[in-house]
């Protein structure tokens, strides 16, 4: 490496030559120079062979296709860093991993998702959610589920209260870009069911109601099975905070893809 070079490397790190006092220093700032040796000893320390870390390296676009890495980096300290920065992104996304099932064993539960289910809305939710106000809206939504009154059918709401519920409906269907389907599920046999229809519904006895979610382009996300028992303000509220619960781990996934786009 020329002097040249070397300055120009040092630059990246807002550094300068004069700044170094000594030969030493300068060692310390750069770490060992790569070669098959130093290469080595680096593979071995973290467990990886170097076809491993040349598709990272490359994944990183710190590498061309076909180019040696030795030949293309000059300390270890910089393939270091990115391994590190690697490792670092794979701790985060197994904290989101543990989350996620902890999501999945604490959250709607009472309506039966599952893992599959729960991953692809939450698929569908990572673009919608990187939108600033995005967590602020749902966050109002939810407190607007947990402040409705105490109801156990919706022939015991009021006026007022069914036009609030219509619209958290409605401003819940718009923030998550969904649509909702509903069919009535009795001895064997299922019919769709309007919005309208099913506020008329008094009650379901011995029958069901299949709650299906679509996104705006039809395709199916998840759908759950409500009996009579379960449907009131009960399930509301606990929908409401089911909602905030997940706003944190949705976050937590946009926070770790935000960091692969831009490392």
């Amino acid at each position: 490496m020329t002097q040249e070079e070397l300055e120009e490397y040092l630059s990246y790190y807002d550094l300068t030559l004069n700044e170094l006092k000594s030969v030493e220093e300068l060692r310390d700032t750069l770490g060992p120079a790569v070669t098959p040796e130093t290469l080595q000893n680096l593979l071995e320390q973290y467990e990886m062979t170097e076809a491993e870390l040349t598709e990272l390296l490359i994944e990183y676009g710190e590498l061309e296709e076909g180019d040696s890495i030795i030949d293309t980096f000059h300390f270890i300290y910089d393939i270091e860093d990115i391994i590190d920065l690697e490792m670092d992104y794979d701790e985060e996304e197994m904290e989101y991993d543990e989350e996620i099932s902890d999501l999945v064993e604490g959250l709607f539960t009472e309506i039966g998702l599952t893992d599959e289910e729960l991953d692809r809305f939450m698929n569908h939710l990572l673009p919608i959610v990187e939108d600033p106000s995005f967590e602020s809206r749902l966050m109002a939504i939810s407190d607007r589920m947990n402040q409705l009154e105490y109801f156990e059918t919706i022939d015991e709401l009021s006026a007022e209260q069914v036009a609030e519920l219509l619209s958290i409906y409605n401003d819940l269907q718009s923030l998550l870009q969904i649509q909702f389907k509903f069919a009535l599920i009795q001895d064997g046999t299922t019919t769709n069911l309007s919005l309208e229809a099913l506020f008329q519904l008094k009650e379901l006895t011995n029958a069901s109601l299949l709650v299906s979610i679509y996104d705006l382009n039809g395709n199916f996300l998840l759908d759950f099975t409500l009996t009579g028992e379960m449907i009131g303000s009960d399930l509301v509220k606990e929908t409401g905070n089911d909602i905030k619960q997940s706003t944190k781990v949705i976050s937590k996934v946009v926070e770790v893809k935000k960091k692969r786009r831009n490392p």
